[in-house]
């Protein structure tokens, strides 16, 4: 048995007071998974559990697309012959690249357009219209003739259910086919069908060439007129203007532009350094303090003629005076003072005159720089009026020449334009007469066709199998789906609110060997089932934790789900733990305990509850240590009302005293309501179903009792479980056992 818990282990809690057995209680049960019995259902397990039944359906599958195969060959063949057309890409004009010119979705729209031609009203319409139709597919449209013409709307809307047209893929080929019981026939509609769409295209494409070269030639006679109209702007432009050397005329106004802005530039510069230079001397002029006359103009003065003339004056009165000294003369002599008085009078007429020169050379100066300006002015504002002018001029001629290039540009454009419309008018008037004009070729006829189209071995054999199989397997989903019963440990997954304890695989496939299952712990200590035993013993160690847990109540849904059997190697596996345990027969009804263990039947359960036996006197020990039993008791006391008595109570609380462990097998839930009486003055309990045996309706109402009563519900405990029931348990029954018997 493996302990397959799916939720967390719950925290056991004391019995609310008014609890009579002052045993535990869980709190409020955690719902177990919501998902689906769908999503529940091992594939791999229902095939292994159906794989005989499969298989048979797959051969009966095969036998019966055998079968169909001949019996439609016989009664309704299908015969469909087809023609062929291969799809060319657009004929471009010389100079253009094709793969330019086409692309993968023009051709898939082509192709798909041609497909819809092919089958369209007018070709069905035609072809039922043509007397050639009964001739060649007489069979056919026997079932079309009334008072000796063929019905074109009936026979039409059955060409739109025989004849189809598809692309077949990653070609550039368009299949037309029929299909018809008789082979010859349906050659003939193919053929029809094919003739009529050709004429169809053929007219078709006639009319477009037709309006295309009407529209190409009005094209080309429209350029004609727009390049005259544009040559005659341009020559009306030329002599309005006189623009015959307006190139010329540009290109000297340019230059003169050029010029005359050089020379303005060059004014403009001197008439700045005059100003500058006017504003200097204008300062210096109007200053408090003396004039600062240059240096140039200093030495200019002095060399003026009254100048240089005073100034010999005085080199005489000097000389005079010198002479004075070599005589000897007292400078304080009457001619020396004359003379003295003499030199500083000239020396302030040379200083006066000196000034007086500053100031008119000065002021000239000035007068020179204000008439310079004047003229730099009036010569500024004279090259400027030159250069509008001659700016006005070129702009008129830039204007003028650019309408020209545009003008000449248009015509060259409507040049080109008119070349390209001759060019395809030309193209269009070569491949008139072609026949890839049309773009679509004939690549294969249609020829009555040498094997059938329908039945065939092939589909027949894969559809019968298919068909069977899925059928049987339909069914057995179904069936599997609408079971209500427990067939293994995942079913208790889906009942909601339901815990899984554990499970214990089916005896038989026990391969330790031979023995009563229900002490298989004792007897068999090496097999799978005793070590389900003792897993079940830690699973409910585990789920009730640190908690009390001295009683525990072991509830079957139906007869022989193996309550017994699991009670029995529970207490074994227990006993085996090193714990005091008490294995109680409290099924009244079918008791067994006795039978399994070889003990008497009394005195038991019912002379103890009944007061008729000690509790000490009705005990009996068994091979096993620690595992005492109290089998059923005399038959003439067993009364299932003594449950929800006082002594029920005494007895319970008696053997709580005496031992780790008390363990009460008790009847089927099906059978009566001990359980649930029983349910309410124990500490917890668990409920056993045997796989393929109860439904989950009613474990599921076992339950909701169960876990409703004052006891502790650990969960359920899954019995007989077969491996057909998981592709994966046989492996591991036979790999666990060959483990421990190499131990």
């Amino acid at each position: 048995m493996t302990s397959v818990p799916n939720t967390a282990p719950p925290v056991l809690t004391r019995t609310q007071p008014g609890n009579p057995t002052g045993g535990l209680i869980a709190p409020s049960a955690q719902p177990a998974t919501t998902a689906g019995q769908l999503s529940t259902l091992d594939p791999i397990k229902l095939f292994n559990r159906h794989k005989w039944l499969l298989g048979a359906a797959a051969i009966a599958g095969i036998g019966l697309g055998i079968a169909a195969h001949y019996v439609l060959r016989a009664t309704y063949p299908v015969w469909r012959p087809a023609a062929l057309y291969t799809v060319l890409p657009p004929i471009v004009s010389a100079g253009v690249d094709p793969a330019t010119a086409t692309n993968e979705i023009e051709m898939n729209r082509f192709m798909q357009t041609q497909t819809r031609l092919m089958t369209s009203d007018t070709v069905f319409l035609r072809v039922t219209e043509d007397p050639d139709l009964t001739r060649n597919a007489p069979e056919w449209s026997k079932s079309f003739m009334e008072g000796g013409r063929i019905n074109t709307i009936r026979a039409l809307e059955q060409l739109k259910k025989t004849v189809s047209a598809r692309v077949i893929p990653s070609t550039t080929l368009i299949e037309i086919s029929a299909t018809s019981k008789y082979k010859i026939d349906a050659t003939a509609i193919v053929e029809l069908v094919r003739e009529k769409y050709e004429e169809r295209t053929r007219e078709t494409s006639r009319s477009l060439i037709d309006n295309q070269t009407r529209e190409l030639e009005r094209q080309v006679k429209r350029t004609d007129d727009e390049i005259a109209r544009l040559q005659r702007a341009r020559e009306e432009l030329m002599r309005r203007d006189n623009l015959d050397s307006v190139d010329d005329r540009a290109e000297a106004t340019l230059v003169q532009l050029s010029q005359t802005n050089s020379e303005l530039i060059v004014v403009s510069q001197n008439l700045q350094q005059l100003m500058t230079q006017r504003e200097q001397l204008e300062a210096d002029r109007n200053s408090p303090a003396q004039i600062p006359f240059s240096d140039s103009l200093r030495a200019e003065v002095d060399r003026e003629p009254l100048i240089l003339q005073s100034k010999g004056q005085l080199a005489s009165l000097e000389a005079d005076r010198q002479g004075l000294r070599n005589q000897g003369i007292s400078p304080n002599h009457r001619t020396f003072v004359r003379i003295e008085a003499a030199i500083k009078g000239q020396e302030q007429t040379i200083e006066e005159s000196r000034q007086r020169l500053l100031r008119q050379r000065f002021d000239g100066q000035l007068d020179s720089v204000i008439r310079a300006q004047g003229q730099l002015t009036a010569q500024r504002a004279q090259l400027a009026e030159q250069a509008n002018t001659l700016q006005l001029r070129l702009t008129d001629l830039t204007r003028l020449i650019s309408q020209l290039r545009d003008i000449d540009s248009q015509i060259n454009a409507t040049v080109n334009t008119r070349g390209l419309f001759q060019g395809q008018l030309i193209t269009l008037q070569g491949v008139a007469g072609l026949a890839q004009s049309t773009r679509i070729i004939l690549f294969q006829r249609e020829t009555p066709p040498n094997s059938l189209a329908f039945p065939k071995l092939a589909f027949m054999i894969p559809a019968g199998l298919l068909l069977t199989v899925g059928l049987v397997g339909g069914l057995v989903l179904v069936r599997e789906i609408l079971d209500q019963r427990v067939k293994g440990p995942s079913d208790i997954t889906i009942i909601p609110r339901t815990r899984l304890l554990g499970w214990i695989p089916l005896a038989s496939e026990d391969p330790s060997g031979e023995g009563a299952v229900e002490t298989a712990v004792r007897d068999r200590p090496n097999g799978i089932v005793a070590e389900s035993g003792r897993q079940l013993r830690s699973a409910i160690e585990k789920r009730v934790g640190g908690a009390v847990c001295q009683t525990l109540l072991v509830v079957a849904g139906m007869p022989g789900s193996g309550a017994t059997t699991v009670a029995c190697n529970l207490a074994l596996a227990a006993a085996a733990a090193d714990k005091r345990v008490l294995l109680i027969d409290a099924n009244l009804r079918r008791p067994a305990l006795h039978k399994v263990f070889g003990l008497q039947e009394s005195p038991g359960f019912a002379d103890v509850s009944s007061g008729k036996r000690t509790l000490e006197e009705s005990l009996q020990r068994t091979t096993s240590p620690n595992l005492s039993i109290l089998t059923c008791g005399s038959k003439e006391l067993r009364q299932v009302e003594r449950f929800g008595t006082n002594s029920m109570n005494e007895l319970l609380a008696s053997v709580r005293a005496q031992f780790d462990l008390v363990i009460l097998d008790t009847a089927p839930a099906i059978v009566g309501g001990d359980y649930a009486v029983l349910a309410q003055r124990v500490d917890a309990s668990i409920l056993v179903v045997r796989a393929m045996g109860e439904k989950r309706g009613l474990v599921a109402r076992v339950r909701n009792e169960l876990t409703d009563a004052h006891s502790t519900f650990l969960g359920v405990v899954v019995n007989g479980v077969r491996h057909a029931a998981g592709g994966y348990m046989k492996g591991n029954i036979r790999a666990a056992q060959e483990y421990q018997s190499n131990s």
